[in-house]
């Protein structure tokens, strides 16, 4: 056989091995209908605007801003291992949770020396009391979080309270975590 026919056959070949794995998904995709998930929101805060108070297990020199769709829970000073700042809102939280269990958040902090807690309170007291999110982040990027709440025990008709905020892990002179696209969501899957 001639070289250079050798050479385009190997080509042939080689192209066929690499590109089989290719076309058998898109066959597959063809074929086989894909099922999708989609959330519908029941409860959403899109501006954090309203029914949002500053809580903190000790005093610090802390503050909530709400802007542009963005809530910021922030704080200064010598703040020590522990520390834990949060946006709480009580107030418009009557939906069934049943229905909508799945909370959907994306969240920034400003270091890996924070974690974002996020905190369900299902009644009045600390017995009802259920951290759903406490988790650090390593960059400065937007963070997606998709909890869902019947994992905790959470479900029936309402929430008591949430709560957004960060808890400093390791001593820092200031820390802020931010939330955004706040809701509580159904699933679907089609």
């Amino acid at each position: 056989m001639v070289p250079s026919i050798k050479k385009v056959l190997n080509v042939i070949l080689i192209s066929l091995i690499l590109l089989s794995p290719i076309v058998y998904l898109a066959i597959l995709n063809l074929a086989i209908p894909q099922s999708s998930i989609k959330f519908h929101a029941g409860w959403e805060d899109n501006s954090f605007q309203n029914g949002w108070r500053l809580a903190s297990n000790k005093p610090v020199n802390a503050s909530i801003l709400s802007e542009n769709g963005i809530l910021k829970v922030y704080a200064n000073g010598n703040l020590s291992a522990g520390t834990i700042v949060t946006a709480q809102r009580i107030d418009g939280l009557e939906f069934n949770l049943d229905t909508y269990r799945y909370l959907k958040v994306s969240i920034m902090t400003s270091g890996p020396d924070v974690a974002a807690i996020i905190e369900i309170w299902t009644g009045p007291d600390l017995d009802y009391l259920h951290t759903v999110l406490l988790k650090t982040y390593n960059d400065g990027n937007w963070h997606t979080e998709i909890i869902d709440l019947l994992y905790f025990g959470i479900y029936g008709s309402g929430l008591f309270m949430i709560e957004l905020g960060w808890m400093q892990v390791y001593e820092g002179s200031s820390s802020m975590a931010c939330y955004s696209q706040l809701s509580f969501n159904s699933l679907e899957v089609t």
